[in-house]
């Protein structure tokens, strides 16, 4: 089940890093004008996104196991309950781990690529269409 947040995880993550990246295009060649590197580029970018990726890595374990919860109070009332194995209902110390190293993956791959993107466009034409 928390595999299961960890898809909707990666969906929320990496459309707020590409809703931000998007929306500082030309702040971005701003810097690169002003002599910023690839490096310190990603440096900015990467705590924003490390900071949005704790917290919805925080809230995506804490409704996973809300919901383990849930189907331990309720047993197999629900339909949904009933129809997921026994097996999948459970929230360890393996899944927590899963979701953090994909929430981590997720947040580097998605800041990394656009930034490395960018920084190979001419400083003049990230400005003209950010």
């Amino acid at each position: 089940i928390s595999l299961v947040f960890v898809g909707f995880t990666m969906l929320l993550l990496t459309n707020f890093i590409m809703a931000s990246l998007s929306a500082n295009k030309k702040f971005m060649g701003i810097m690169r004008s002003m002599g910023a590197s690839t490096k310190d580029m990603f440096g900015i970018f990467a705590c924003e996104s490390g900071v949005a990726g704790a917290v919805i890595f925080a809230v995506s374990f804490v409704v996973s196991s809300i919901i383990v919860g849930l189907r331990l109070g309720l047993g197999n009332t629900s339909f949904l309950f009933s129809v997921v194995p026994p097996s999948l209902w459970r929230v360890s110390i393996v899944d927590f781990l899963v979701m953090l190293g994909v929430v981590a993956a997720t947040t580097f791959l998605a800041v990394f690529v656009p930034i490395v993107k960018k920084s190979r466009t001419p400083i003049v034409n990230i400005i003209k269409k950010g």
